[in-house]
């Protein structure tokens, strides 16, 4: 009798023992749950920021401030056009291309020259238009940085060729 109470009582304290070893292995499981999911959230906000940074940066690269014109000039006799115009304050303009009527051609860019605000299209213009006398032209700038290019200059003034 004695011994069936002893064993009674050892039997319930091996339970005790099964449950709270139980309920440490479900906080150990919800705890390493836990921990993944936050170190998992952690990667994905930094993978977020860097790609936003990245973005950023190439709107910025990207955004080109274009030049101003100030006076246009077009000679038939010559086919040359002649523009006055304010530099672009955007640093590391590569070119300044001619638009002709609104259309741009790669073939009709020239170099920024320092201390120069005009610049003279001659040869370029006589491969791609011929400028007839009394004709009026929209002629525009824009300013190009590596594969970068700026919206035209705006106002777009005209010229008529003479």
């Amino acid at each position: 009798m004695i011994y069936l109470k002893i064993q009674k009582l050892l039997s319930k304290k091996g339970q005790s023992a099964l449950e709270y070893l139980l309920i440490i292995g479900g906080v150990l499981v919800i705890a390493v749950v836990v921990i993944t999911l936050i170190m998992t959230t952690g990667r994905s906000n930094t993978e977020k920021l860097n790609e936003s940074e990245q973005q950023h940066s190439q709107l910025i690269d990207s955004t080109i401030i274009p030049p101003m014109i100030l006076n246009v000039n077009c000679f038939e006799a010559t086919n040359q056009i002649i523009i006055t115009y304010n530099k672009s304050s955007t640093t590391g303009i590569e070119n300044y291309c001619l638009v002709f009527n609104d259309t741009i051609k790669n073939s009709l860019c020239l170099p920024p020259v320092d201390g120069v605000s005009e610049l003279t299209f001659t040869d370029a213009v006589k491969n791609h238009y011929d400028l007839v006398s009394g004709e009026r032209y929209k002629i525009s700038l824009v300013a190009k940085r590596g594969e970068y290019t700026s919206q035209p200059a705006l106002p777009s003034p005209t010229c008529v060729a003479n």
